[in-house]
């Protein structure tokens, strides 16, 4: 069982922070959709097991963490986030 302070620390480090790229609101759905993507070149080498939603204000809104991979130059990586009122 993990305290809610503890889910404010990162697993992993903090170098492949990147910012939201794209902002889609839906009415008809009542949601929000956060993309951000990282190029080929971006990030190369380094291993990622989670990410991070955060405003602008450095508000912690989100996270999800997942099986560690590397990411190489061979491919792209983007991350969605929905979020429904």
């Amino acid at each position: 069982n993990v305290g809610d302070s503890a889910l404010d620390q990162a697993i992993s480090d903090a170098s492949a922070t990147q910012n939201v790229t794209t902002v889609t609101f839906d009415s008809a759905a009542n949601d929000v959709t956060f993309t951000s993507s990282w190029g080929s070149s971006d990030v190369t080498g380094q291993s990622i097991s989670e990410v991070a939603l955060y405003s602008d204000q450095d508000d912690f809104i989100a996270r999800k963490t997942f099986s560690s991979f590397s990411k190489t130059n061979a491919f792209t990586f983007q991350i969605e986030w929905t979020l429904r009122f």
